[in-house]
C-alpha cells in the first residue's frame, strides 16, 4: 500500500463572511474534493464545546484534512481541484498547508487564489 500524507486546507474570503458562509464554502470544497482520489476529507476538529452547549466538538470552521497518496500526482490534482473550484466560486483563497499538525507550524505554505500559486514558509 502506498504511503499517504495529510494536508490542511484552509479556506478564507476577503469580505468579512458569515460562519454560515465559511462552513457552507467548506463543506462544497469538502464534496468536490471526495470526488478525487483521496483517501479523506475532514472537517477539522477544535475540541470540546463550551460547557453548557449540546455540541460535541467545534469544527474549525473553513479548515479541512485531507488524506492523499503521499505522491506528487495526488498533490498536483489535489490543486487543481481546488484552482478549479475558486475560479467557480469566483471568491475566497484556500491555504493549503503540508507538514505538521497545526497552520502556524514549520512547513511548507501554499496559498491558491483563482489565478495564482504562492509557496512559502508558514512563518509569514
Amino acid at each position: 500500500m502506498q504511503a499517504s500524507t495529510q494536508l490542511t486546507l484552509q479556506v478564507e474570503t476577503a469580505d468579512a463572511a458569515s460562519v454560515e458562509e465559511l462552513d457552507e464554502l467548506a463543506r462544497g470544497l469538502r464534496e468536490e474534493l471526495l470526488q478525487l482520489e483521496v483517501h479523506s476529507v475532514e472537517p477539522v476538529r477544535g475540541g470540546p464545546a463550551p460547557a453548557g452547549t449540546r455540541a460535541g466538538d467545534i469544527a474549525e470552521i473553513g479548515n479541512l484534512i485531507v488524506t492523499v497518496a503521499q505522491s506528487a500526482a495526488a498533490i498536483v490534482s489535489l490543486v487543481t481541484a481546488v484552482q478549479s473550484w475558486l475560479k467557480r466560486n469566483q471568491r475566497g483563497t484556500v491555504i493549503l498547508a503540508v507538514g505538521g499538525d497545526e497552520l502556524s507550524s514549520a512547513g511548507c505554505l501554499l496559498r491558491i487564489n483563482v489565478n495564482s500559486l504562492t509557496l512559502g514558509s508558514r512563518d509569514v
